[in-house]
C-alpha cells in the first residue's frame, strides 16, 4: 500500500524539505551540512543495506533531498548578494533591462543584469531592481543594455509592523541588490533591444497601449494579454482584490489551460481532416503535442510565474499519465507538478501564488473525486450552477487563511463575484483580447472593431465590479497574528470537513471569538511606534480606541507609496483598519500624495498639516494655531513653528511625553524657545529629534527647554561618530539614543505615573 502512494507522497515531502529551510530558524548552512550528511548516511544505506530499503526511508532521503539543494540555491544566492559594508557605493556598469519597465512618476522601474566595471574591487555580476529618475529619450526599453552610473544597496529587511520580508522577496525574484541610476554625462545607450521573448511583449503591450483608447482597459489587457500589469493603476487594483479577482488580471492558469484545451481541440479537427496524420500518429498523441508546447509558449509570453509554471506541468502530467495508460489520480497529478515547480524554482514557496494555486487545485480535486463518486448530473443548468457554487464557496474558505495573511484583506464578495468574472474574462475578455492581438499584427484597422468590442465588453462589466468594491461589506482589511492565522487554518479545516454542519457551526463561533480582535493597550496609556521609513518619517500613537498617524514616509518620488506599503501595513498589524487624525510635520507635494493614498486606505477624517496647502479638502485643516484633545485619557496638541512645521506632543498623566518636532529647524526651534507661551508645551521625556538628528537643527535653548531624557533619531543611517555628537548635544548617555537606522522601528510605551519605555521591536 505505501509503495503504490509512494509517487503521489513524493511531491508533498519535497515540500516539507523545502520549507523547513526557506521558514525555519536554522541558517542554511547549517542545513546543507546536515542535509549533505543525511544524504550520505541514507544512500551509503540504501547501497550496502538493500533490505533496509522502505518507503519511509525513500521518502526521508526526498525531504533530504530536497532541504540540500533548497539550502545550496539560498548560499548561492546569498554569495551574489551587494555586500552591506557598500551600501550606497557608486559603481559604472552595463545594465542589461530584464523585465518589462514601468513608468511611475518620473521614475522608471525595471530590473536588470549588472556587470560591474569599476571600481575594480566591486567587480562582479549580480541582478539588481532599480530605479531611473528622469530617464532619457527616447525611453529605455526591455532588452536594451546601456552603461551608466549606480548608487546600490544591499537587501535589508526591517522590522517594521506588517512589513514584507525584503531577502525572502529578493530570494524569490532572483534580486541581489537595489539602486538608482546616478545622473552621469557619460551615460549612453550601449546595443538596442536584443530580438527575444521580453522585447516580444513589450511589443505586444504597446500595440495594446495605441489600438485601445480607454487607458485603464488598455491596461488590463495588456495583462491578460502578455502579463504586463505595470500600467494597471491602483484603483484597478483596489476593485479586483476587494472583489477577489486579482486572480484574472494576469495571465493565470485558468487561462494557459484554456489556451491548451483550444489548441488541442483544433490538433483533434485537424487530425481528423488528414488521413496521413491518421496514419502517422494517434489523434490524442497529436493533441498532445500541440496542446502542451501551445501552453507553455503562452506561459512564456506571460513571464513564466508560478500559477502559468504550475498548470504546464500539470496539462504535462495529466497527458504523460493519459498516454501511458496509467491510472489518474488527482493528488499524485498535483504532487507531481508540485516536485517539478520546486525543481524549476527552489524560491517558489515565497511566492503567495504558489500557495494560492496549489491549495486551490487540491481543493478543485477533492470537490472532483467527490462529484464523480456521488454522481453529480452535468447535463443541465441548475446542476451547473450548484456544482459552481460549491466549487466557489469551498475555494474561498479554504483560502481566507493564506489572503489574509499574505495580502491582509479577505474578500466576501469573491464568491458571487467570481460566478460571473470567471467565465466573463476566461471565454469572453481573454479569446477577443488574443485574436484583436494576433489581427493587430497583420492590420491595425481590421483589428479596430475587434478592439472596440472588447472595450465595450470592459465597460459594462466595470460599473457593477465597482460598484461592489465600494460596499464595506465586501472585503475586510486584516492583518491576523501567528496564532490566529492557526486558529484560521483549523477553523477552515473543520469548516471544509465531513462533520455536522452543527458542529461545523459550533467551532466557527468558538474560532472567531478567539481571533476577534481586543485592545492590549490599558485606559490611559498610549503605544507609539516610530516607523523605519529611511530619511523620511511615520509614526502611529496608539490609545485604547483610537489611533493617530503622524506623516506617512513619503520622500521623494515615492508617490504615495510609502504610505500604501509601510504606514498601511503597519496600521494593519496593530488589528486596526482604520485611524482618527492625520498630521503631517509639513505640506510638500509628495506628503501630500501619501496623505491622499493614506487617508483613502485608512478612512481618515481629518488632517491636519504644517505649512500651505492650497487647495486643500475641507477636512483637512492647517496648523496655525494650538489644538488640544483626549483620547481615551491622553492627552495630544498639535501646535505650530512660525516657519509652519506642525508639532505634535502626546502625554499621559503624571508619566511620560514624547514631542515629535521632526520638522523644525534651527531658526523655528530658536523662536520656540524663546516664546513663552510655546516653552511650556516642548517639555517631554522623550523627543523625536529634528531633521533626523541634526546637531545644527537645535539650540542650547530648545534642548534645555525640551529636556528630553531619551532621543528618538529617524534616519537611514547614523553612524557612531554622529550618535555621539547627538547624545552630548542633547545631555544624555549614548545608550538613551534610540535611532531607527540601528534599532529599526521603536516602540514607546506610555503609562500613567510611570516614565516612558523605548524599546526596539
Amino acid at each position: 500500500m505505501m509503495v503504490g502512494v509512494l509517487p503521489r507522497l513524493s511531491g508533498f515531502f519535497a515540500l516539507l524539505g523545502n520549507v523547513v529551510v526557506l521558514f525555519g530558524p536554522a541558517p542554511s548552512w547549517l542545513v546543507a551540512t546536515v542535509a549533505a550528511a543525511s544524504l550520505t548516511v541514507l544512500v551509503a544505506i540504501l547501497w550496502w543495506r538493500p533490505r533496509w530499503r522502505s518507503p519511509e526511508t525513500i521518502l526521508a532521503l526526498v525531504v533530504f533531498c530536497a532541504a540540500g539543494v533548497t539550502a545550496f540555491c539560498v548560499l548561492d544566492r546569498q554569495e551574489r548578494r551587494w555586500p552591506s559594508e557598500a551600501a550606497g557605493e557608486r559603481v559604472i556598469a552595463e545594465v542589461t533591462i530584464d523585465s518589462l519597465p514601468t513608468r511611475e512618476g518620473g521614475v522608471l522601474r525595471f530590473d536588470a543584469d549588472v556587470v560591474i566595471e569599476t571600481p575594480a574591487t566591486y567587480r562582479r555580476v549580480l541582478r539588481a531592481r532599480l530605479n531611473w529618475r528622469d530617464p532619457p529619450r527616447p525611453m529605455p526599453r526591455a532588452g536594451e543594455r546601456w552603461r551608466v552610473m549606480l548608487r546600490l544597496d544591499p537587501i535589508v529587511s526591517s522590522n517594521n509592523p506588517g512589513a514584507a520580508n525584503a531577502e525572502r522577496a529578493a530570494l524569490r525574484d532572483r534580486i541581489d541588490a537595489t539602486g538608482s541610476v546616478v545622473s552621469w554625462s557619460a551615460t549612453r545607450r550601449e546595443a538596442s533591444r536584443a530580438p527575444g521573448v521580453l522585447e516580444w511583449r513589450q511589443t505586444m503591450a504597446e500595440s495594446i497601449a495605441a489600438a485601445v483608447e480607454d487607458r485603464d482597459a488598455a491596461a488590463l489587457f495588456q495583462g491578460l494579454a502578455v502579463g504586463a500589469t505595470g500600467e494597471i493603476t491602483r484603483e484597478q487594483w483596489r476593485v479586483f482584490s476587494v472583489t477577489g479577482t486579482t486572480h484574472l488580471v494576469a495571465i493565470s492558469g485558468m487561462h494557459v489551460t484554456l489556451f491548451a484545451w483550444l489548441a488541442a481541440f483544433a490538433a483533434r479537427a485537424l487530425w481528423r481532416r488528414f488521413s496521413m496524420l491518421q496514419q502517422q500518429i494517434d489523434r490524442e498523441v497529436f493533441a498532445a503535442a500541440v496542446g502542451v508546447p501551445a501552453a507553455l509558449g503562452y506561459a512564456v509570453l506571460a513571464g513564466f510565474g508560478i500559477p502559468t509554471q504550475r498548470t504546464v506541468v500539470m496539462l504535462a502530467v495529466w497527458w504523460m499519465l493519459r498516454l501511458s495508460a496509467r491510472e489518474q489520480r488527482g493528488y499524485e497529478i498535483l504532487a507531481t507538478a508540485l516536485l517539478c515547480v520546486l525543481l524549476l524554482d527552489p524560491f517558489a514557496s515565497y511566492s503567495a501564488g504558489f500557495w494560492l494555486s496549489f491549495i486551490a487545485m487540491a481543493i478543485l480535486l477533492s470537490i472532483d473525486e467527490t462529484a464523480a463518486a456521488g454522481g453529480f448530473s452535468w447535463g443541465g443548468l441548475r446542476a451547473l450552477v450548484q456544482t459552481a457554487w460549491r466549487v466557489q464557496w469551498r475555494v474561498t474558505i479554504a483560502l481566507i487563511p493564506l489572503t489574509a495573511w499574505w495580502f491582509a484583506s479577505v474578500s466576501f464578495a469573491s464568491v458571487p463575484v467570481n460566478l460571473f468574472a470567471i467565465p466573463i474574462f476566461s471565454f469572453l475578455l481573454v479569446p477577443l483580447v488574443l485574436l484583436g492581438l494576433a489581427v493587430q499584427a497583420i492590420s491595425a484597422s481590421i483589428a479596430a472593431p475587434l478592439w472596440r468590442m472588447v472595450e465595450a465588453v470592459h465597460e459594462i462589466i466595470w460599473p457593477p465590479m465597482l460598484w461592489i468594491a465600494n460596499q464595506s461589506w465586501a472585503a475586510m482589511d486584516w492583518q491576523p497574528s501567528r496564532l490566529q492565522f492557526l486558529i484560521l487554518l483549523v477553523m477552515a479545516v473543520v469548516l471544509l470537513s465531513s462533520l455536522t454542519w452543527r458542529w461545523r457551526a459550533t467551532i466557527a463561533v468558538i474560532g472567531t471569538l478567539a481571533i476577534w480582535p481586543s485592545s492590549e493597550i490599558p485606559q490611559g496609556a498610549a503605544r507609539i511606534t516610530i516607523l523605519d521609513a529611511g530619511d523620511a518619517h511615520a509614526a502611529l500613537i496608539e490609545t485604547r480606541q483610537h489611533l493617530v498617524v503622524y506623516d506617512t514616509g513619503e520622500s521623494y518620488f515615492s508617490a504615495g507609496r510609502s504610505a500604501e506599503t509601510l504606514v498601511w501595513p503597519a496600521i494593519l498589524a496593530q488589528s486596526r483598519s482604520t485611524a482618527d487624525l492625520l498630521v503631517l510635520g509639513a505640506s510638500h507635494g509628495f506628503r501630500a500624495e501619501g496623505a491622499a493614498r493614506l487617508a483613502y486606505l485608512a478612512r481618515i477624517p481629518t488632517v491636519i498639516y504644517g505649512g500651505a496647502w492650497p487647495g486643500a479638502p475641507a477636512s483637512h485643516h492647517r496648523c496655525h494655531r494650538t489644538r488640544r484633545w483626549t483620547f481615551d485619557g491622553v492627552q495630544f496638541e498639535t501646535f505650530a513653528a512660525a516657519g509652519g512645521s506642525c508639532l505634535l506632543r502626546v502625554s499621559v498623566r503624571e508619566g511620560g511625553a514624547l514631542l515629535i518636532a521632526e520638522r523644525v529647524d534651527v531658526k523655528e526651534a530658536a523662536m520656540l524657545a524663546a516664546d513663552p507661551g510655546t516653552r511650556a508645551r516642548l517639555k517631554a521625556t522623550h523627543v523625536i529629534a529634528p531633521r533626523r538628528g541634526s546637531l545644527a537643527a537645535v539650540t542650547a535653548d530648545f534642548v534645555a527647554a525640551v529636556g528630553a531624557t531619551a532621543v528618538i533619531v529617524a534616519s537611514a543611517e547614523l553612524p557612531p561618530a554622529r550618535l555621539a555628537g547627538v547624545a552630548a548635544r542633547w545631555q544624555i548617555p549614548p545608550i538613551a539614543v534610540q535611532a531607527t537606522a540601528v534599532q529599526g522601528a521603536t516602540r514607546l510605551e506610555l503609562e500613567p505615573g510611570r516614565p516612558g519605555r523605548l524599546a526596539a521591536l
